[in-house]
């Protein structure tokens, strides 16, 4: 390999500098507001390090987040920090946190926003494998107890064939969904999109009768 150039060789400890010059500038802010900050940063595109140091204090920030602000904070994330996780290893590192206290605190969750978690993750492309488990699980027992809508279990299966991850407790969300009386409250669209799902997801088990 080619020896570094003196300016290669300048720049890591420059970056590293920068960084710390942007940590120490960072005035004390709430996870949610540091949350905006970092949304208000990828918008205008700040540098790297500006990132990394506003991303690093949210990491240690995380855990004081309500979960009311779990799933809004990692929408944020994904949706306007996801093209920077390559460069800024700090950004997935919080959305990945995130991802996981939304999937600790799943039971306590409303449906909307467990549903709207999976299906920022299906948008992003970045599949939680925990985060879709916790979550599914949940909504397989609420659907039991007639605590969740047919369009709630569409989005959740949709957002799952998006990542194309499967697990377990999905069969049991289509199987409900596939019994005749449920079938007959479905518009044609809805049955559409539960079978396009369904069918990505290797739900289906006899696609003649289906």
């Amino acid at each position: 390999a080619a020896p570094a150039t003196e300016a290669e060789a300048d720049a890591a400890p420059s970056q590293d500098r920068q960084g710390v010059a942007w940590a120490a500038s960072l005035p004390p802010m709430a996870p949610k507001e540091l949350v905006r900050h970092l949304g208000a940063l990828f918008k205008k595109g700040a540098p790297t390090a500006e990132i990394n140091a506003a991303a690093e204090a949210m990491l240690r920030a995380v855990d004081q987040l309500e979960p009311a602000e779990l799933t809004p904070a990692f929408e944020d994330l994904l949706r306007d920090g996801r093209r920077r996780f390559d460069v800024a290893p700090a950004v997935l590192d919080v959305a990945e946190r995130v991802a996981d206290q939304i999937a600790v605190s799943a039971e306590e969750l409303p449906t909307l926003q467990l549903i709207a978690a999976l299906r920022a993750c299906s948008l992003a492309r970045h599949p939680y494998p925990l985060l879709f488990e916790a979550a599914v699980v949940v909504l397989a027992r609420r659907q039991q107890a007639q605590a969740i809508s047919y369009g709630q279990v569409l989005t959740a299966l949709e957002a799952c064939a998006g990542v194309r991850l499967q697990v377990p407790e999905l069969a049991e969300l289509y199987r409900h969904t596939r019994q005749p009386h449920e079938l007959a409250r479905l518009p044609t669209m809805a049955l559409i999109r539960l079978l396009s799902a369904s069918a990505r997801l290797g739900l289906i088990e006899d696609p003649q009768t289906d």
